[in-house]
Protein backbone atom coordinates (compact mmCIF):
# COMPACT_ATOMS: atom_id res chain seq x y z
CA UNK A 1 0.00 0.00 0.00
CA UNK A 2 1.37 3.33 -0.79
CA UNK A 3 1.08 5.58 2.73
CA UNK A 4 2.24 8.21 1.01
CA UNK A 5 -1.32 9.20 -0.87
CA UNK A 6 -2.86 11.38 1.60
CA UNK A 7 0.00 13.77 1.27
CA UNK A 8 -1.91 15.69 -1.57
CA UNK A 9 -4.01 17.49 1.33
CA UNK A 10 -3.12 20.00 4.02
CA UNK A 11 -3.97 17.27 7.00
CA UNK A 12 -3.84 17.67 10.18
CA UNK A 13 -2.46 13.87 10.83
CA UNK A 14 0.35 12.58 8.60
CA UNK A 15 0.81 9.87 6.31
CA UNK A 16 2.49 7.59 9.05
CA UNK A 17 -0.54 8.12 11.89
CA UNK A 18 -3.04 7.23 9.27
CA UNK A 19 -1.44 4.13 8.08
CA UNK A 20 -0.97 3.14 12.16
CA UNK A 21 -4.47 3.56 12.63
CA UNK A 22 -5.62 1.40 9.48
CA UNK A 23 -3.31 -1.14 10.84
CA UNK A 24 -4.73 -1.09 14.50
CA UNK A 25 -8.18 -1.63 12.35
CA UNK A 26 -7.39 -4.65 10.79
CA UNK A 27 -5.86 -5.94 14.16
CA UNK A 28 -9.34 -4.84 15.73
CA UNK A 29 -11.18 -6.93 13.04
CA UNK A 30 -8.54 -10.19 13.55
CA UNK A 31 -9.32 -9.74 17.70
CA UNK A 32 -13.13 -9.48 17.02
CA UNK A 33 -12.45 -13.14 15.40
CA UNK A 34 -11.35 -14.66 18.41
CA UNK A 35 -15.13 -14.89 19.27
CA UNK A 36 -16.98 -14.06 15.83
CA UNK A 37 -16.65 -16.52 13.07
CA UNK A 38 -17.67 -15.21 9.74
CA UNK A 39 -19.87 -12.35 10.08
CA UNK A 40 -17.43 -9.79 7.93
CA UNK A 41 -19.94 -7.68 6.54
CA UNK A 42 -21.59 -7.30 9.67
CA UNK A 43 -18.36 -5.76 11.57
CA UNK A 44 -17.38 -4.30 8.58
CA UNK A 45 -20.74 -2.27 9.13
CA UNK A 46 -20.10 -1.16 12.56
CA UNK A 47 -16.85 0.07 12.19
CA UNK A 48 -17.64 2.04 9.54
CA UNK A 49 -20.51 3.36 11.49
CA UNK A 50 -18.03 3.93 14.40
CA UNK A 51 -16.11 5.98 11.95
CA UNK A 52 -19.01 7.91 11.60
CA UNK A 53 -20.09 8.86 14.75
CA UNK A 54 -18.40 12.60 14.28
CA UNK A 55 -21.14 13.39 11.82
CA UNK A 56 -24.12 12.61 14.14
CA UNK A 57 -25.17 9.28 12.21
CA UNK A 58 -23.55 5.77 12.59
CA UNK A 59 -26.57 3.68 14.03
CA UNK A 60 -26.75 0.33 12.38
CA UNK A 61 -30.18 -2.22 12.36
CA UNK A 62 -29.52 -5.85 11.66
CA UNK A 63 -31.94 -8.44 10.57
CA UNK A 64 -31.72 -11.93 11.15
CA UNK A 65 -33.36 -14.93 13.02
CA UNK A 66 -32.32 -15.28 16.87
CA UNK A 67 -28.76 -17.39 17.25
CA UNK A 68 -26.68 -15.56 14.60
CA UNK A 69 -24.08 -14.01 16.32
CA UNK A 70 -25.83 -10.57 16.54
CA UNK A 71 -25.76 -9.55 20.23
CA UNK A 72 -22.18 -11.65 20.48
CA UNK A 73 -20.87 -9.56 17.67
CA UNK A 74 -21.80 -6.18 19.19
CA UNK A 75 -20.50 -6.93 22.91
CA UNK A 76 -17.23 -8.48 21.40
CA UNK A 77 -16.86 -4.95 19.31
CA UNK A 78 -17.44 -2.90 22.35
CA UNK A 79 -14.96 -4.76 24.58
CA UNK A 80 -12.04 -4.67 21.86
CA UNK A 81 -12.60 -0.99 21.31
CA UNK A 82 -13.30 -0.18 25.10
CA UNK A 83 -16.80 1.43 24.94
CA UNK A 84 -19.59 1.44 27.13
CA UNK A 85 -21.82 -1.02 26.66
CA UNK A 86 -25.51 -1.60 27.39
CA UNK A 87 -28.48 -4.45 26.04
CA UNK A 88 -31.65 -3.14 26.05
CA UNK A 89 -33.82 -6.68 25.44
CA UNK A 90 -36.97 -5.85 23.04
CA UNK A 91 -40.05 -6.16 25.18
CA UNK A 92 -44.19 -4.69 24.92
CA UNK A 93 -43.57 -3.25 28.51
CA UNK A 94 -40.88 -0.94 27.57
CA UNK A 95 -42.08 2.31 28.26
CA UNK A 96 -40.38 5.44 26.31
CA UNK A 97 -39.37 6.61 29.88
CA UNK A 98 -37.83 2.98 30.75
CA UNK A 99 -34.65 4.37 28.43
CA UNK A 100 -34.02 7.59 30.48
CA UNK A 101 -34.32 6.30 33.75
CA UNK A 102 -35.15 3.83 36.72
CA UNK A 103 -36.40 4.73 40.30
CA UNK A 104 -34.04 2.94 42.27
CA UNK A 105 -32.66 4.03 45.67
CA UNK A 106 -29.59 4.59 44.99
CA UNK A 107 -28.62 7.82 42.44
CA UNK A 108 -29.40 11.22 41.98
CA UNK A 109 -33.14 12.95 42.70
CA UNK A 110 -34.25 15.35 39.92
CA UNK A 111 -37.14 17.30 40.72
CA UNK A 112 -38.29 14.77 43.50
CA UNK A 113 -37.62 11.89 41.60
CA UNK A 114 -35.14 9.02 42.49
CA UNK A 115 -32.83 9.09 39.01
CA UNK A 116 -30.66 6.30 38.34
CA UNK A 117 -29.61 6.84 34.62
CA UNK A 118 -31.49 4.28 32.32
CA UNK A 119 -29.81 2.48 29.51
CA UNK A 120 -29.46 5.36 26.81
CA UNK A 121 -26.79 6.95 28.57
CA UNK A 122 -23.61 4.66 27.15
CA UNK A 123 -21.25 4.45 24.46
CA UNK A 124 -23.10 1.43 22.63
CA UNK A 125 -26.96 0.88 23.32
CA UNK A 126 -27.84 -2.51 21.54
CA UNK A 127 -31.77 -2.93 21.00
CA UNK A 128 -32.25 -6.03 21.07
CA UNK A 129 -35.25 -7.32 19.18
CA UNK A 130 -36.12 -3.79 18.32
CA UNK A 131 -39.58 -4.63 16.55
CA UNK A 132 -41.12 -6.41 19.92
CA UNK A 133 -41.01 -2.67 20.90
CA UNK A 134 -44.11 -0.75 20.44
CA UNK A 135 -44.28 2.44 18.18
CA UNK A 136 -44.77 4.75 21.22
CA UNK A 137 -41.66 3.00 22.49
CA UNK A 138 -39.29 3.56 19.14
CA UNK A 139 -40.78 6.97 19.43
CA UNK A 140 -38.55 7.29 22.43
CA UNK A 141 -35.50 6.30 20.09
CA UNK A 142 -35.53 8.90 17.92
CA UNK A 143 -34.77 12.28 19.73
CA UNK A 144 -31.73 9.91 20.21
CA UNK A 145 -30.76 8.66 17.49
CA UNK A 146 -31.02 11.78 15.19
CA UNK A 147 -29.50 14.59 18.13
CA UNK A 148 -27.44 12.52 20.81
CA UNK A 149 -29.55 13.80 23.19
CA UNK A 150 -32.59 12.98 25.37
CA UNK A 151 -34.80 15.24 27.34
CA UNK A 152 -35.82 14.76 30.98
CA UNK A 153 -38.23 17.05 32.41
CA UNK A 154 -37.98 19.36 30.13
CA UNK A 155 -34.09 19.67 30.69
CA UNK A 156 -31.36 18.49 27.43
CA UNK A 157 -28.90 16.09 27.87
CA UNK A 158 -26.54 15.42 25.75
CA UNK A 159 -25.02 11.66 24.72
CA UNK A 160 -21.80 12.23 24.43
CA UNK A 161 -19.81 11.94 21.02
CA UNK A 162 -19.60 8.08 21.11
CA UNK A 163 -22.91 6.85 20.85
CA UNK A 164 -24.36 3.93 18.35
CA UNK A 165 -27.71 2.26 18.51
CA UNK A 166 -27.23 -1.09 16.96
CA UNK A 167 -30.37 -2.66 17.00
CA UNK A 168 -31.56 -6.35 15.99
CA UNK A 169 -35.17 -7.18 14.45
CA UNK A 170 -36.22 -10.21 14.13
CA UNK A 171 -37.87 -11.02 10.52
CA UNK A 172 -41.44 -9.43 9.94
CA UNK A 173 -43.13 -12.68 9.90
CA UNK A 174 -42.15 -13.62 13.44
CA UNK A 175 -44.61 -13.86 15.85
CA UNK A 176 -44.60 -11.06 18.39
CA UNK A 177 -43.41 -8.20 16.57
CA UNK A 178 -44.46 -4.52 15.12
CA UNK A 179 -42.83 -3.16 12.35
CA UNK A 180 -40.21 -0.51 13.00
CA UNK A 181 -41.21 2.56 11.93
CA UNK A 182 -40.23 4.55 9.00
CA UNK A 183 -39.04 7.47 10.78
CA UNK A 184 -37.04 5.46 12.98
CA UNK A 185 -35.75 3.35 10.47
CA UNK A 186 -34.54 6.64 8.21
CA UNK A 187 -31.95 7.30 11.21
CA UNK A 188 -30.45 3.92 10.89
CA UNK A 189 -27.52 4.27 8.48
CA UNK A 190 -26.93 0.67 7.34
CA UNK A 191 -29.74 -1.97 7.43
CA UNK A 192 -27.40 -5.13 7.86
CA UNK A 193 -29.11 -9.32 6.96
CA UNK A 194 -27.17 -11.56 8.70
CA UNK A 195 -27.66 -14.97 6.57
CA UNK A 196 -27.36 -18.59 7.96
CA UNK A 197 -23.44 -19.68 8.18
CA UNK A 198 -22.02 -21.39 5.40
CA UNK A 199 -20.95 -25.32 5.40
CA UNK A 200 -17.41 -23.97 6.64
CA UNK A 201 -18.39 -21.57 8.99
CA UNK A 202 -20.65 -23.70 10.89
CA UNK A 203 -18.48 -26.46 10.99
CA UNK A 204 -16.02 -24.22 12.57
CA UNK A 205 -19.20 -22.51 15.16
CA UNK A 206 -19.95 -25.89 16.25
CA UNK A 207 -16.26 -27.35 17.11
CA UNK A 208 -15.19 -24.30 18.73
CA UNK A 209 -14.39 -23.78 21.72
CA UNK A 210 -17.26 -22.24 24.13
CA UNK A 211 -15.02 -20.95 27.01
CA UNK A 212 -15.36 -16.88 26.09
CA UNK A 213 -11.81 -15.80 25.43
CA UNK A 214 -9.60 -12.65 26.74
CA UNK A 215 -10.04 -10.14 24.66
CA UNK A 216 -7.22 -7.26 24.34
CA UNK A 217 -8.26 -3.42 24.37
CA UNK A 218 -6.68 -2.41 20.86
CA UNK A 219 -8.75 1.23 20.65
CA UNK A 220 -9.15 3.92 22.96
CA UNK A 221 -12.68 6.21 23.19
CA UNK A 222 -10.59 9.35 22.68
CA UNK A 223 -8.77 8.14 19.88
CA UNK A 224 -12.09 6.72 17.75
CA UNK A 225 -13.46 10.56 18.46
CA UNK A 226 -10.32 11.62 17.27
CA UNK A 227 -10.38 10.10 13.90
CA UNK A 228 -14.22 10.03 13.47
CA UNK A 229 -14.15 13.84 13.54
CA UNK A 230 -10.33 13.74 11.23
CA UNK A 231 -12.16 11.21 8.47
CA UNK A 232 -15.14 13.71 8.28
CA UNK A 233 -13.33 16.86 7.78
CA UNK A 234 -10.77 15.26 5.30
CA UNK A 235 -13.23 13.13 3.32
CA UNK A 236 -17.31 13.70 3.92
CA UNK A 237 -16.38 17.54 3.56
CA UNK A 238 -14.37 17.72 0.23
CA UNK A 239 -17.56 16.04 -1.34
CA UNK A 240 -19.12 19.01 -2.94
CA UNK A 241 -21.75 18.80 -5.00
CA UNK A 242 -20.57 18.95 -8.22
CA UNK A 243 -17.97 15.83 -7.26
CA UNK A 244 -18.48 12.72 -9.21
CA UNK A 245 -19.05 10.74 -6.13
CA UNK A 246 -22.18 13.18 -4.90
CA UNK A 247 -23.34 12.82 -8.78
CA UNK A 248 -23.51 9.33 -8.81
CA UNK A 249 -24.75 8.85 -5.45
CA UNK A 250 -27.70 11.21 -6.55
CA UNK A 251 -28.27 9.31 -9.57
CA UNK A 252 -28.47 6.70 -7.53
CA UNK A 253 -31.12 8.05 -5.43
CA UNK A 254 -32.98 9.64 -8.43
CA UNK A 255 -33.50 5.98 -10.33
CA UNK A 256 -34.56 4.27 -6.90
CA UNK A 257 -36.99 6.98 -6.72
CA UNK A 258 -38.14 6.79 -10.32
CA UNK A 259 -37.89 2.63 -10.56
CA UNK A 260 -40.90 1.37 -12.13
CA UNK A 261 -41.30 -1.18 -8.99
CA UNK A 262 -41.50 1.53 -6.95
CA UNK A 263 -45.07 3.44 -7.44
CA UNK A 264 -47.10 5.80 -5.04
CA UNK A 265 -50.17 3.52 -3.72
CA UNK A 266 -48.37 0.04 -4.66
CA UNK A 267 -46.46 -0.04 -1.53
CA UNK A 268 -43.31 1.34 -2.40
CA UNK A 269 -41.80 4.16 -1.13
CA UNK A 270 -38.90 6.61 -1.53
CA UNK A 271 -35.23 6.28 -0.65
CA UNK A 272 -34.93 8.86 1.63
CA UNK A 273 -32.54 11.67 1.18
CA UNK A 274 -30.63 10.74 4.38
CA UNK A 275 -29.76 7.82 2.79
CA UNK A 276 -27.91 9.43 0.18
CA UNK A 277 -25.99 11.35 3.38
CA UNK A 278 -25.25 8.95 4.75
CA UNK A 279 -23.95 6.62 1.66
CA UNK A 280 -21.76 9.65 1.41
CA UNK A 281 -20.60 9.46 4.91
CA UNK A 282 -19.59 5.69 4.53
CA UNK A 283 -18.20 6.05 1.57
CA UNK A 284 -15.43 8.88 2.95
CA UNK A 285 -14.72 6.49 6.04
CA UNK A 286 -14.13 3.52 3.42
CA UNK A 287 -11.99 5.41 1.34
CA UNK A 288 -9.76 6.60 3.96
CA UNK A 289 -9.83 2.88 5.21
CA UNK A 290 -8.56 2.09 2.11
CA UNK A 291 -5.49 4.14 1.99
CA UNK A 292 -7.47 6.31 -0.81
CA UNK A 293 -7.04 9.69 -1.18
CA UNK A 294 -10.38 10.54 -2.60
CA UNK A 295 -13.58 8.62 -2.60
CA UNK A 296 -13.72 5.96 -5.54
CA UNK A 297 -16.83 4.71 -7.10
CA UNK A 298 -16.27 1.45 -5.52
CA UNK A 299 -16.05 2.70 -2.42
CA UNK A 300 -19.69 4.62 -2.76
CA UNK A 301 -20.93 1.24 -4.31
CA UNK A 302 -19.89 -1.43 -1.63
CA UNK A 303 -22.25 0.40 0.85
CA UNK A 304 -25.52 1.16 -1.17
CA UNK A 305 -27.53 -1.76 -0.58
CA UNK A 306 -27.04 -1.53 3.07
CA UNK A 307 -27.57 2.18 3.14
CA UNK A 308 -30.54 1.98 0.96
CA UNK A 309 -32.57 -1.32 1.96
CA UNK A 310 -33.98 -0.10 5.01
CA UNK A 311 -35.90 3.27 3.74
CA UNK A 312 -36.36 1.66 0.13
CA UNK A 313 -39.90 -0.76 -0.15
CA UNK A 314 -40.64 -1.88 -3.06
CA UNK A 315 -43.95 -2.92 -4.52
CA UNK A 316 -43.63 -6.95 -4.18
CA UNK A 317 -46.40 -7.16 -7.33
CA UNK A 318 -44.79 -4.74 -9.78
CA UNK A 319 -41.25 -6.30 -9.05
CA UNK A 320 -42.52 -9.50 -10.16
CA UNK A 321 -43.72 -8.14 -13.09
CA UNK A 322 -40.76 -6.71 -14.13
CA UNK A 323 -38.79 -9.78 -13.72
CA UNK A 324 -36.99 -9.55 -10.81
CA UNK A 325 -38.71 -12.52 -8.74
CA UNK A 326 -36.74 -14.69 -11.23
CA UNK A 327 -38.29 -18.55 -11.62
CA UNK A 328 -39.43 -18.21 -7.89
CA UNK A 329 -42.02 -15.23 -8.72
CA UNK A 330 -44.07 -14.98 -5.07
CA UNK A 331 -42.09 -17.31 -3.23
CA UNK A 332 -39.65 -14.45 -3.49
CA UNK A 333 -38.90 -12.73 -0.36
CA UNK A 334 -39.55 -9.11 -0.56
CA UNK A 335 -35.76 -8.29 0.86
CA UNK A 336 -34.26 -10.18 -2.09
CA UNK A 337 -36.76 -8.77 -4.43
CA UNK A 338 -35.58 -5.07 -2.98
CA UNK A 339 -31.84 -5.86 -3.10
CA UNK A 340 -32.40 -6.84 -6.73
CA UNK A 341 -33.75 -3.98 -7.81
CA UNK A 342 -30.85 -1.95 -5.90
CA UNK A 343 -28.08 -4.11 -7.69
CA UNK A 344 -29.61 -3.81 -10.90
CA UNK A 345 -29.73 0.29 -10.35
CA UNK A 346 -26.31 0.08 -9.43
CA UNK A 347 -24.99 -1.74 -12.42
CA UNK A 348 -27.27 0.44 -14.80
CA UNK A 349 -25.53 3.94 -13.13
CA UNK A 350 -22.14 4.95 -14.47
CA UNK A 351 -19.90 6.97 -12.44
CA UNK A 352 -18.89 9.96 -15.12
CA UNK A 353 -16.06 12.08 -14.04
CA UNK A 354 -17.30 15.65 -13.84
CA UNK A 355 -14.99 16.55 -16.65
CA UNK A 356 -16.60 14.46 -19.40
Amino acid sequence: MNTHILSKRNLSFTDEEAEDFRQKVLKIKEEVHKEIIGLDESIEGLIVALLAGYSGRGHVIFEAAPGRGKTLLINVLARVMDLKFKRLQGTPDWEPSDLLYSQKVEGKTIHGIVFSEGPIFTNILLADELNRNTQKFQAGLLDALEEKMVTFENEPRNLGPIFHVFATQNPIETAGTYGVSEALMDRFMFKIFVGFPTTEELRQIIARDQVPKKLNVLLAPAELTKWSKLIYENYTLNLKPNSTPVRYIADITERAYYHPAKKEGEGGESPSVRAGEDLKIAAGVEAFLGGRDKVSQQDVKKWIIPAFRGRYAISKRLAIEFGYGGEKGEKSHLNHLTDSVLADIINNTPFVPKEV
